[in-house]
């Protein structure tokens, strides 16, 4: 979507490439339906 990570750090054990994100530049997410916010609550508990 057009957001670019600040760096790339690379895990010392299995070599995989993390791409960590600045929260200020990152894209909001969308409000969760009602049925969204049941679904989640009931997947915590």
């Amino acid at each position: 979507m057009g957001q670019r990570p600040v760096a790339y750090v690379y895990t010392r054990w299995y070599g995989n490439r993390v791409e960590p994100w600045d929260p200020q530049e990152s894209a909001k997410m969308r409000p969760l339906s009602a049925l969204q916010r049941r679904q989640m609550q009931q997947r915590r508990t």
